[in-house]
């Protein structure tokens, strides 16, 4: 029952981030799972290796610093910044301690893949219901949500908001990813393979409808990055891995231009048109004709001069820049979310951060290298957290609880690689107490 529990909230946050309609639930769901995972502890079912336990709390401890600081320059959002720097590293720490044994892992794997269906799916009928094709449902009766949605229906091309699709710069590249390392003979993985190859194409339809450029810039670097990091494999698996990847890769483009007919008997949808659009948002000149491109352009500028003010410890955590202020209420919180944490904490804050990441893939790279079901299940998630770590360069992700669990799921798997767990044959540990 519990283990079914921390697997819903998972769901929930990947489907449904940052959704205030759900924030009560995942909140109480919250509850009940780290309560489990405090009596699992009291009974030995928590294992947490101590160099996770070490980056993590070197971490929470930088970031009371920088919220400390920030409050003495009398930031504005330093305060609310707590919860982003220190309380979500504690809670997902008390997590990853919990996920004991390799059977939790798959089970978190499958919850990707069963989001990575439902938020496309989801999509397509909110977006057949604002049609008018499909009255009532699109939206699945959650009337709550429906002034967090919109659908635009262009020249060419669709545009389209849903909760769920941030998640989908992890969850496509890493389906892509999946497809190419995936294996197994026996029934169940057979079906699983099947659903990804529906995850795939689903997917491929809410990328070529949701007007999301980076959503689509991830997806062409996808194959790419998968075949960089099956480099790392032992030779018989990069072998076959490698030559895998076209293969998807060519699936992945068929699809796309078939879909786009698909597509096209609801509204007129062009790729030449969709690329048109991710060319013009690397436009940052003054003469740009998009409007997100314009508005980074002053973010860019604005925080740049900032840093060059305080360019060591930066101006503090929580502080907006001058002259330009992306919301009235956050005013301390940009789309350009690496430039607004240079400007507010420095080179150093940066450089700190950005380490912290680098030890997920030395870590993650050592994984795949030594081979096995654990390294099949590393290359999926290391470019999945590529991807994300792309997208969340002009959009603040990770500035969300529901953000950082693409950080913490390789470390999940990392943090049972050092544990020694598959050394030991995957260890029945915890087998009678499944927590979350």
């Amino acid at each position: 029952m519990w283990a079914r529990l921390g697997y819903f909230l998972f769901f929930l946050m990947v489907a449904f981030p940052a959704a205030p309609g759900l924030a009560l639930l995942k909140a109480c769901l919250l509850a009940v799972v780290l309560a489990s995972v405090i009596v699992g502890a009291f009974r030995g079912c928590f294992a947490l290796d101590s160099a996770v336990a070490a980056w993590t709390s070197f971490f929470v401890a930088l970031g009371c610093l920088l919220v400390v600081r920030g409050l003495f320059e009398a930031a504005p959002g330093a305060w609310k910044m707590v919860t982003v720097q220190v309380l979500w590293p504690i809670i997902y720490l008390a997590l990853l301690g919990s996920v004991a044994s390799f059977r939790k892992l798959v089970g978190l794997e499958r919850v990707l893949i069963l989001a990575a269906i439902f938020i496309p799916a989801y999509g397509l009928l909110y977006m057949a219901s604002e049609m008018g094709l499909l009255p009532g449902i699109g939206y699945i009766g959650l009337s709550s949500f429906r002034d967090e949605q919109a659908l635009g229906l262009y020249d060419n091309y669709i545009q389209i908001a849903i909760h769920g699709l941030s998640s989908m710069s992890f969850l496509l590249p890493y389906i892509l990813a999946m497809l190419v390392t995936y294996r197994g003979s026996e029934k169940s993985a057979r079906i699983w393979r099947v659903l990804l190859w529906i995850a795939l194409l689903f997917g491929i339809s809410l990328m070529l409808i949701s007007g999301r450029r980076v959503l689509l810039l991830v997806t062409i670097l996808a194959p790419l990055l998968i075949f960089g990091f099956c480099f790392f494999q032992p030779d018989a698996q990069r072998i076959r891995n490698q030559k895998f990847v076209l293969r998807v890769a060519v699936v992945a483009l068929c699809g796309a231009i078939a879909l786009t007919f698909v597509i096209s008997l609801m509204h007129e949808v062009k790729l030449a048109q969709i690329f048109g659009e991710l060319a013009d948002s690397f436009d940052f000149g003054s003469t740009t004709q998009s409007d997100s491109a314009s508005d980074r352009r002053l973010q860019y500028f604005a925080l740049l001069k900032g840093w060059h003010e305080h360019p060591i410890i930066g101006a503090g955590l929580g502080m907006p820049a001058y002259g330009s202020i992306r919301s009235e209420t956050v005013p301390w919180a940009y789309e350009l979310s690496y430039l607004a944490l240079l400007f507010q904490t420095g080179l150093v804050g940066l450089l700190a951060y950005a380490a912290g990441v680098i030890w997920i893939y030395c870590l993650g790279t050592r994984v795949i290298k030594e081979g096995g079901i654990l390294g099949q299940m590393m290359v999926p998630l290391l470019v999945g957290m590529t991807c994300f770590l792309i997208a969340n360069a002009t959009n603040p992700y990770l500035g969300k609880f529901d953000g950082l669990w693409t950080l913490f799921l390789p470390i999940a798997v990392i943090n049972y690689w050092l544990l020694g767990y598959q050394a030991r044959g995957a260890s029945a540990l915890c087998a009678v107490q499944p927590q979350y």
